[in-house]
């Protein structure tokens, strides 16, 4: 697990920057595995399950970026676990780092948030039992967050996550970098800072790339997950994220 987690963490104090090239809300579609996203300078690519083969083939050695394989909650799932494929067998055969999954906390109804976390522990466990380390979303998303108590919901469930055994979590930017920096120095496990399509969430505060940076250079998070986009100049971003997180500058 040690040797994983070192593909996907960042050596010497450096920051990483992992790429999710799937969107974990089922909003967006999947981001083009291109060669251009492969030497972006991305640390880790995060691709879904159904899309980790094609992944395999192109980040196939030691060299970055790392494969990362994601597998989100969904109601429909979280009641059968019987139902969960055994991802942590098939992330481990096709040479990924980390599996990904979610953590939702802010539903309107108990049950549905003691599932999501039901899930996320299972994912967890058979993890475990391959060495698999496990990067899981911390992220409000429900009629119970808002403005007031965002930060709160955040910290809440990164410490859940964090109990329940995850290796690393990733947090969305909570409003500036001193709220963020709290939740930082009190969640025990390697902590990145997640990006979040505007407006997912009641009371999500809106933020930039400069905002991001930010909020990973100059608190205790180990890097920055960012979304992959389609759009022209999505890999430039990437790049330039990557370029302001070596050298330490987000302004």
């Amino acid at each position: 697990m040690v040797r994983r987690l070192k593909r996907i963490l960042p050596a010497n104090g450096g920051k990483s920057l992992l790429v999710m090239a799937e969107d974990p809300f089922r909003r967006l579609g999947p981001t083009t595995l291109s060669s251009d996203l492969v030497t972006s300078g991305a640390d880790g690519i995060i691709v879904g399950t159904t899309r980790s083969g094609e992944a395999a083939s192109l980040l196939c050695d030691e060299r970055p970026p790392a494969l990362l394989v994601s597998l989100f909650w969904s109601q429909s799932v979280g009641r059968d676990q019987s139902r969960v494929v055994p991802l942590a067998h098939e992330a481990s055969g096709s040479g990924a780092s980390a599996v990904v999954t979610l953590f939702c906390v802010g539903h309107a109804r108990d049950e549905d948030e003691a599932d999501n976390l039901s899930f996320v522990a299972r994912i967890i466990d058979d993890c475990d039992e391959v060495s698999m380390p496990t990067l899981v979303c911390a992220v409000p998303l429900g009629e119970r967050a808002s403005k007031e108590n965002y930060a709160d919901c955040v910290g809440l469930a990164a410490r859940m996550v964090s109990e329940a055994g995850a290796k690393c979590a990733a947090i969305p930017y909570t409003g500036s970098v001193e709220s963020v920096r709290k939740l930082i120095d009190v969640i025990n496990i390697p902590t990145f800072i997640m990006e979040l399509e505007s407006g997912l969430s009641r009371g999500q505060p809106s933020c930039g790339l400069d905002d991001l940076l930010s909020s990973v250079l100059h608190t205790g998070a180990c890097g920055l997950v960012l979304s992959a986009s389609a759009e022209p100049g999505g890999i430039q971003r990437i790049k330039q994220a990557k370029s302001r997180l070596c050298g330490g500058d987000a302004l």
